[in-house]
C-alpha cells in the first residue's frame, strides 16, 4: 500500500496503534481516510481524542475544527459533517438515523471514497 509514508509522517503514535488494533480490512478502510486527509491538509495532525481518530482541518488554524472517525462493530462513524449543502444529496444515504452531523460507512459497503474526498475539500476550503 502506498500510505507508509503517510502514517510515519502525520499520524501520532497513538493514533496508528488505535489504526493497528483492527483488522486488515478495517485498517484499510481508516488508511483511506488518512490518505484523504493528507491529501488536503497536509502537514496537519492526525491524532486520537476521545478514543477515535480526529482529523485536524486547516481552515480555521486552529484545532478545534476537526472530523472524528470512530470503528464500531458494523461500521465506521464519521462526524461532524454538516454545513455543506452542495453536498447533502450525496451525504444522505450515509447519514446516521436520527442525526445531523454524523454518517456511517458500513463495513459491508464500499468506502464512498469520492464523497469523503469532497466532504475534506468542502471543509478545508478547497471547493
Amino acid at each position: 500500500m502506498g500510505f507508509t509514508y503517510l502514517i510515519m509522517n502525520a499520524i501520532t503514535p497513538e493514533a496508528h496503534a488505535y489504526i493497528g488494533s483492527f483488522t486488515p480490512d478495517v485498517q484499510t478502510r481508516l488508511l483511506s481516510l488518512v490518505d484523504i486527509h493528507q491529501r488536503h491538509c497536509n502537514g496537519w495532525p492526525i491524532d486520537l481524542k476521545y478514543g477515535m481518530l480526529r482529523f485536524v482541518l486547516p481552515r480555521t488554524q486552529t484545532t478545534r475544527e476537526a472530523f472524528f472517525a470512530g470503528v464500531f462493530k458494523n461500521h465506521i462513524g464519521f462526524y461532524p459533517v454538516y454545513l455543506i449543502p452542495s453536498l447533502e444529496e450525496d451525504i444522505k444515504p450515509f447519514r446516521t438515523p436520527g442525526t445531523k452531523d454524523s454518517l456511517r460507512f458500513l463495513h459491508t459497503q464500499p468506502m464512498p471514497e469520492r464523497l469523503i474526498d469532497a466532504i475534506f475539500k468542502a471543509k478545508c476550503g478547497l471547493s
